[in-house]
């Protein structure tokens, strides 16, 4: 067999690299390993193949070149060199490439896939004209955290009337009508806005213009203008759109514009303007409804901005003592007004997912070392050969970053994978979703994050091995025991997926007091819909209560209704109208704040199952004395009353209401929401109806829509769900929250397994001698076992009290995120450490079962 290259491939190489001995040698190496695998003779013709190859790839001539320009002809060569080396290492040792290319594109993959969420959610400026002076403003209280309530409109123009510091004030609302289009109609939601909200917003229409101010003038001409999707959808994209009249609520508008795609103000497809009559201008201080947006000049301190506003709220509070209670106002920037209640939960998302890349580096890592260390005779030869030891450690360098650098390929289309089912499935859950995706941002951040990565799983290993012969030879005495920085690195995993899991647990853990928790009602086979009556065919209360009624009736003669009710608001779906502060009649100091209040009829509290606490409903809601009856919960009746004695005392409000009954608590705003205070007030009629079926409610849906047409055709039923559904629906962002993070556990749990097997194997590979020699001097293999498992179970009880101490110390980031359980639930942290546990010492037994099965005999023969 030939040891040496052949002699004219040797010379013609010396030339073409003027004398570099590095890569000579790296060829020889190469050559020599190709000599012992598959021949003289293959191993010549392929180390030609490599010398074609590499003079053919060299941009220049290094002797053809000034000096400064044969140093980067070098270092390109150089270049060259590393890479091509790295990916022959990498396909001739496939199993290793699959598991690191493996974690490193689930790691990448997941983290690109969770910042085109976070960044497309929480950072992308907003699509108006200088986004950033953009804030919202509302009304501030102690009980609703983080939040700006509406306003009344005499509120509203109030604070208009004097803008300081501000650049503009404008309101908007929801709104919902019946928009005609030729013969058919169809219910749509809209926004009602002031006149100046487009000035304000500063995007120009697409086709015609935006609203403006004078379009708020009462008796104008109604005007409306459209969204790209109603454009599109509803119109067909006709161009010729502007000036056309379309039905709104059967009243007619013309068509002034079409807004771009993407822009958005309040929720819905199309924006009419507010025409306020003098009534509403002075009247109803009380009725909030309008929210807010504002433009503050660019440099504002907003801070100050929410100071001035909360003193002019507080004056106007001082002169309409009656209508304005003690809150007060403030600013928040747009998007994170927008974004609050998402903020969290994405950010916490974005923290797991980190996790879970900082567990695959730590994994790779771990693997790295190992094979450098199994290579420390080419290593070795390499050194002796020339190579000097920042040359060594460049290749390895260059090696992780070819790694990362495929890993991070990979796992970009990895990324594209997920974020597409991600929207797909959880689009509802997800804000901002239209805007989301693998744009130049993202890209970059993937570019960055693979950088990093390659740099973070290469410098330590790299490091560790270029120590050439001096490695090799402190490495002949080695018992085969694990590193003190391997072990260290294993102790962090462990820690590491831990918390990751640990936080998993406590969100499964509230999740499922969640869905367990009291609603307060019966909601199974309740089944909710919204009754549209067109304002010319029913435009006064009577004909409408004729309409319900004979709705009413035509339900309860059908078979499988066992009850209906109409209500102003759905539970869980819809808030209520909210009452700043109420006192108990002649006792101003007993009071209670953000009370919500509600339109039912009679026989809402027996469909929905609600228990009657005390008292009784209403009698005959048709009756003046009746109208100024209400039914109280049990925790405006906790507040008010503690003593219990509710029935037969007075509210202080609109001329008197009197409570004639005590009812449980539902939990109106969600089943991990806080119990609001309020109370019932009686109706004959409202939009929502509530119909109790005797088996499942959603089979009924086609039914209420042709008994709804069989009275009348023109009526509309729309929003149709049961309870259930609400619920469920109401439970999304929790859902899809939990839903990723348990996947990133799972990985977390598997990336650490992985982990610990490949490192005791490795240890367990390392120890043959030594176990041999063992097991010939009468060490039982049980003790072999025992050594090895103890061993690992060591490493992982210490990555286990760390990753408790982190996630004691984490716990006070996810608590806000959590709903009836405890940040420090020890019950959580107790079953997840034995998950832990039990995972990481079955990973120890395979490596400790073939420590076990070493053959003496055999050890000592190669010996």
């Amino acid at each position: 067999m030939p040891e040496q290259p052949p002699r004219l491939g040797t010379k013609i190489l010396a030339v073409l690299t003027a004398g570099n001995r590095e890569f000579a040698a790296d060829l020889h190496f190469l050559y020599l390993e190709r000599c012992n695998a598959v021949g003289g003779l293959r191993a010549g013709l392929w180390y030609w193949k490599q010398l074609i190859w590499f003079a053919l790839l060299r941009p220049i001539s290094p002797g053809n070149l000034h000096s400064g320009n044969k140093r980067k002809a070098s270092s390109m060569d150089h270049l060259i060199q590393d890479i091509s080396f790295s990916l022959r290492s990498l396909l001739r040792q496939k199993s290793f490439a699959v598991v690191v290319l493996l974690t490193l594109v689930l790691g990448i993959g997941m983290n690109t896939a969770i910042f085109s969420i976070l960044y497309g959610a929480l950072y992308r400026p907003l699509e108006y004209r200088s986004p950033e002076e953009l804030i919202q403003v509302g009304r501030t209280r102690t009980e609703v955290a983080n939040a700006l309530l509406p306003v009344s409109i005499p509120m509203f123009l109030d604070m208009q009337s004097d803008l300081g510091s501000l650049a503009g004030f404008e309101a908007y609302t929801g709104s919902t009508a019946l928009l005609g289009i030729g013969s058919d109609s169809k219910l749509a939601q809209g926004t009602r806005v002031t006149g100046g909200m487009f000035n304000l917003l500063g995007v120009p229409a697409l086709l015609g213009r935006g609203l403006v101010p004078s379009d708020g003038d009462l008796g104008s001409e109604k005007v409306v203008v459209l969204s790209d999707e109603m454009w599109r959808s509803s119109f067909g994209s006709d161009p010729s759109i502007v000036g056309t009249v379309v039905n709104l609520s059967e009243e007619p508008h013309t068509v002034v514009g079409v807004m771009p795609a993407g822009f958005k103000t309040g929720n819905g497809l199309f924006w009419v303007p507010f025409q306020w009559t003098d009534e509403q201008k002075s009247t109803n201080r009380g009725s909030n409804f309008l929210r807010i947006h504002a433009r503050v000049p660019d440099g504002s301190d907003l801070t100050r901005i929410s100071e001035e506003l909360d003193v002019k709220w507080r004056n106007l509070g001082a002169r309409f003592q009656d209508s304005y209670d003690e809150s007060g106002m403030a600013a928040m920037p747009l998007l994170d007004y927008k974004m609050r209640r998402s903020r969290g939960g994405l950010t916490m998302l974005g923290g797991a997912v980190g996790l879970v890349l900082l567990i695959a580096c730590v994994n790779v890592i771990n693997l790295l070392m190992v094979r450098n260390e199994a290579r420390q005779k080419e290593i070795t030869v390499r050194a002796a050969l020339g190579a000097s030891r920042a040359r060594i450690v460049k290749q390895l360098l260059t090696e992780s970053f070819v790694v990362s650098g495929v890993g991070g390929v990979l796992g970009v289309v990895t990324a594209a994978i997920a974020l597409r089912a991600m929207l797909q499935m959880f689009g509802d859950q997800i804000p901002r979703a239209d805007e989301i995706g693998l744009d130049s941002s993202v890209l970059l951040f993937s570019v960055a994050l693979t950088l990093i990565t390659g740099l973070l799983v290469g410098i330590v290993p790299a490091m560790r091995a270029g120590g050439g012969s001096d490695q090799l030879r402190s490495s002949r005495g080695a018992t085969g025991r694990v590193s003190y920085l391997q072990r260290s690195l294993i102790v962090t995993e462990v820690a590491l997926a831990l918390m990751l899991v640990t936080g998993t647990g406590l969100l499964v853990k509230s999740f499922w007091v969640a869905t367990s928790a009291n609603l307060g009602l019966a909601a199974n086979n309740i089944l909710a819909a919204n009754i549209f009556l067109p304002s010319a065919k029913y435009p006064d209360g009577e004909q409408r209560r004729s309409f319900f009624t004979e709705l009413k009736e035509r339900l309860e003669a059908t078979p499988g209704i066992e009850g209906t009710a109409m209500t102003s608001m759905v539970p869980i779906r819809n808030f209520g109208f909210n009452v700043n502060r109420v006192e108990v009649d002649g006792e101003p100091d007993r009071f209670a704040t953000f009370v919500e209040f509600r339109s039912v009829t009679p026989d809402y509290f027996d469909t929905m199952g609600i228990p009657v606490l005390q008292g009784r409903v209403f009698a005959n809601p048709g009756e003046e004395d009746s109208r100024r009856e209400i039914v109280i919960n049990q925790e405006l009746s906790d507040q008010l009353f503690p003593d219990g004695d509710a029935v037969g005392r007075r509210l202080a409000r609109n001329g008197g209401l009197e409570i004639v009954g005590v009812v449980g608590n539902v939990k109106q705003y969600g089943p991990d929401r806080r119990q609001p205070p309020g109370w019932y007030q009686p109706t004959r009629t409202a939009s929502n109806l509530m119909i109790r079926t005797a088996g499942s409610a959603g089979d009924f849906v086609a039914n209420l829509r042709g008994i709804v047409a069989s009275v009348d055709p023109d009526a509309s039923v729309f929003r149709l769900a049961t309870m259930d559904q609400i619920v469920s629906e109401s439970l999304g962002p929790r859902r899809f929250q939990l839903i990723l993070l348990t996947i990133f556990a799972g990985v977390a749990l598997s990336l650490g397994t992985v982990g610990i097997y490949g490192v005791l194997s490795y240890s367990v590979e390392r120890r043959t001698k030594e176990i041999g020699v063992r097991l010939a001097l009468g060490a039982l293999p049980s003790a072999v076992i025992r050594d090895v498992v103890v061993g690992g179970g060591v490493l992982v009880a210490l990555g286990v009290v760390v990753g408790l101490g982190g996630s004691f110390a984490m716990q006070r980031f996810i608590t806000g995120l959590l709903y009836g359980v405890e940040g420090v639930d020890l019950t959580v942290y107790a079953a997840v450490s034995a998950v832990l546990l039990t995972v990481s010492l079955l990973a120890a037994v395979q490596p400790a079962r073939r420590a076990a099965s070493v053959d003496p005999v055999q050890v000592l023969r190669d010996e």
